[in-house]
């Protein structure tokens, strides 16, 4: 009867799925034919762009190349004398290059030779003297009294690197746009290159292109769906703009990119037929079907293989079951040979019911454990140190912990230490699988194994690692045993504790010895040892007694427990000095500016941060900005070494003001380029600002070479602490602000922020 219930239940979840795929299917082919379309245009936008990019430097290509060619044949002509020459090499370039007129002219504007379109320099409306030596194209203009547009290329000449005269070369449009232009690359795009007149200038040969006339504006305004009008199309090349339109003429249509060219005010149009996108788009929707196809074929084979492993779980679901009965059995027949206490505990109730009792409860000496979590403590199961890790244990498995594993030390009911495993973990229930099952192991003697081989192995390391003092102690009988190098204490064996602290502590930098006395302290070494802490520390001793000559050293202090129980203490010292002083100098120069040896930013605003939190009510403050005047002409004057010098001398001149000014305690930065920093602390405000007219002065004593004529100042701004100051970044800003009406108001001078 389940079996038949199971088979109906996967035929109907096989049938909603089925159902589920067809619609998904229907969305899936409308989405992606939706998505084909953008993507078309977006490859036609990108394709266009590339092509538009392309076209543009092949324009620029071939205006180069006229210019390269037209300034080698103005510096020739300029240079030959004989008119015959001079005609012979402007005909042939006027044949090669498609031009009309050639026009050599002097400093004087006389004219030296002329090739071609009968004209004078009055006809060339865009030339005027301004123009004379220089080299470039001209807009699209009227020759003349001519109907004839042309544009005009325009170089200099030179003769033997002097400037002698300007050659003209004259093009006209028609000759311009009938002649093809040319790309590098092969491309189903075409182009058109527009003036902003819409004149057409330039176009290149293709078989899609549907206009072959004189203005392309006249063509937009014959159209009945030109896609744009002329009116846009103009106001995005005055704005010079980049854009695209789609054009359509009768049953043909073309999408057109424009953008501008670096030549005057012209465009650049790049087209392309729709037939283009059409083909994209057929091998798109080709994909799509092939795609949609497999989609389909995927989500059957998935049903199969669903339906198979449906039958194949009823199967499994009869063997677990099994299983489980056989766990079960071989649970119980543990149970009864475990040597370890179990109990199943009610989170709700807190309460525990034994599963089998041994330590647990001869270690509370109680039947029933109701209410555990508070039984433990009345009872004094646990010591204090111990009792928040079952606290928290307990409510991790309240929050839905699934398992939890922890060690507890228990000395308190027994004449030694013991120390238990629990073990907790999630018990299925059919209400509210609230249940733990909870297992306790008495691990007291592997705790005391290992902890007995990590205090050899601490020993054996201390002794193999050239301590230079290696002592033990004796817990219970303040007994010390000491082996010494280098002369750090005198040897001693079973030399009284107390003697040999005084006698540390004599050797000691007065700095650290509040440090190594609070280590040193009997009581608290007996407290480490009850928690099986090791203890580091590190300090200065003095290695001479006649001369002051400290070393940093690092004592390590560890716990081990002899054969008879007998608590003790090692304590080995190495000498850590090179070590240290390498520390102290990679934290050095992480806060230092590396030119002057002055805070940088960042460690100068973490200890301002850090002063304003602790600052009192009665202490006045102050945030100092410096900036030197002129620091740049300096640099440019002297060049970066003198200025680099001149930084080291301010930054010496701040220090000897921190050092020796006996009014306030001063703290400087710099913060880049010639921008300093300080932060004051002191009992008056007049007194900061005296030190600001001091630092003024001593500025301005500084010397430079005496052969520049050019004096240091420095401009401050301040900032003193208040109610609107919480941290570094808004005294930076109101200094900031001070110094700025500082350089307003003349440099050289001091100003307080308001």
């Amino acid at each position: 009867m389940e079996n038949d219930k199971l088979l109906l239940h996967s035929r109907k979840i096989i049938a909603i799925g089925i159902c589920l795929l067809s619609i998904l299917t229907v969305i899936f082919l409308y989405d992606f034919n939706r998505r084909t379309d953008y993507q078309v245009e977006a490859i036609t936008q990108s394709y266009l762009m590339e092509s538009a990019n392309q076209g543009s430097d092949s324009i620029i290509r071939q205006v180069n190349d006229r210019l390269v060619n037209l300034r080698f044949t103005a510096d020739y002509l300029i240079q030959e004398t004989d008119a015959n020459a001079r005609y012979e090499v402007m005909e042939k370039l006027m044949d090669n290059d498609h031009f009309n007129q050639f026009l050599l002219i002097d400093k004087e504007n006389q004219q030296l030779a002329v090739s071609g379109i009968e004209s004078s320099l009055a006809d060339l409306r865009f030339y005027d003297s301004s123009l004379f030596g220089q080299e470039g194209i001209s807009d699209v203009y009227q020759l003349g009294s001519m109907n004839q547009k042309v544009i005009s290329y325009y170089v200099p000449a030179f003769n033997n690197g002097e400037l002698a005269g300007e050659f003209i070369a004259t093009m006209s449009i028609e000759k311009i746009a009938d002649t093809s232009l040319n790309t590098t690359f092969q491309s189903n795009a075409y182009y058109y290159v527009i003036a902003a007149d819409g004149t057409m200038i330039q176009q290149s040969e293709h078989q899609d292109s549907l206009y072959d006339g004189r203005n392309y504006y006249d063509y937009l305004k014959s159209m009945d769906d030109p896609g744009i009008t002329v009116d846009e199309l103009q106001a995005m090349m005055m704005n010079n703009e980049t854009g695209s339109f789609y054009l359509s003429i009768g049953s043909q249509h073309r999408y057109v990119y424009i953008r501008p060219l670096p030549i005057n005010n012209w465009y650049l149009f790049t087209l392309v037929s729709s037939d283009n996108l059409l083909v994209q788009n057929e091998k798109l929707s080709k994909s799509a079907y092939y795609l949609t196809i497999k989609l389909v074929l995927t989500f059957i084979c998935f049903f199969a293989a669903y339906y198979y492993l449906a039958n194949r779980s009823y199967q499994g679901t009869i063997e677990a079951k099994r299983s489980v009965e056989r766990s079960n059995r071989m649970f119980e027949l543990a149970l009864q040979h475990s040597f370890a206490t179990m109990f199943e505990y009610d989170i709700q109730k807190d309460a525990a019911y034994f599963l089998k009792e041994r330590n647990i409860k001869a270690l509370c000496d109680y039947d029933s454990l109701c209410p555990f979590s508070k039984l433990v403590f009345e009872k004094r199961c646990l010591n204090e140190t111990e009792k928040e890790k079952l606290l928290d244990a307990l409510s991790q498995m309240a929050d839905g912990a699934e398992k939890a594993v922890f060690e507890i030390s228990s000395g308190i009911k027994f004449d030694e230490p013991h120390w238990f495993r629990f073990t907790l973990a999630k018990l299925p229930s059919e209400a509210d699988g609230k249940n733990i099952l909870g297992i306790v192991e008495d691990i007291s003697d592997d705790v005391r194994k290992r902890r007995q081989l990590e205090q050899e192995i601490s020993m054996k390391e201390a002794l193999f690692h050239e301590a230079i003092s290696v002592w033990t102690l004796n817990l219970d009988s303040k007994i010390i045993c000491s082996y010494t190098r280098d002369g750090m204490i005198q040897d001693a064996v079973e030399a009284n504790y107390d003697e040999i602290c005084l006698a540390m502590l004599k050797i000691v930098h007065e700095d650290d010895a509040e440090l190594v006395a609070e280590a040193m302290n009997f009581t608290n070494l007996k407290r480490e040892f009850a928690e099986g802490r090791e203890q580091r520390i590190e300090y200065r001793i003095n290695r001479r007694h006649e001369v002051k000559d400290f070393i940093w050293v690092e004592s390590v202090f560890s716990f081990y427990t002899l054969d008879n129980q007998t608590p003790m203490l090692l304590c080995y010292t190495m000498n850590i000095n090179e070590e240290k002083r390498r520390r102290m100098e990679l934290k050095f120069k992480s806060e230092r500016d590396p030119l002057t040896g002055l805070y940088n930013r960042t460690a100068f605003e973490q200890l301002v941060n850090d002063d304003l939190n602790s600052l009192s009510l009665n202490q006045t403050a102050a945030f100092f900005m410096m900036d030197l005047d002129e620091f740049k002409l300096v640099n440019d004057t002297l060049g970066h070494n003198a200025g680099d010098e001149l930084l080291m001398q301010v930054a010496y001149h701040l220090r000897d003001i921190r050092d020796h000014n006996g009014l306030c305690e001063i703290s400087i930065a710099r913060f880049g380029g010639d921008e300093f920093v300080a932060y004051l602390k002191g009992d008056k405000r007049q007194d900061v600002m005296d030190i600001a007219e001091r630092i003024l002065a001593d500025i301005q004593n500084i010397k430079l070479p005496e052969r520049v004529e050019l004096r240091i100042s420095v401009s401050i701004g301040i900032a003193f602490i208040d109610q609107q100051h919480h941290n570094f970044a808004d005294l930076y800003e109101s200094a900031d602000q001070a110094l700025y009406e500082s350089k307003r108001s003349g440099k050289n001078r001091i100003s307080i922020h308001n």
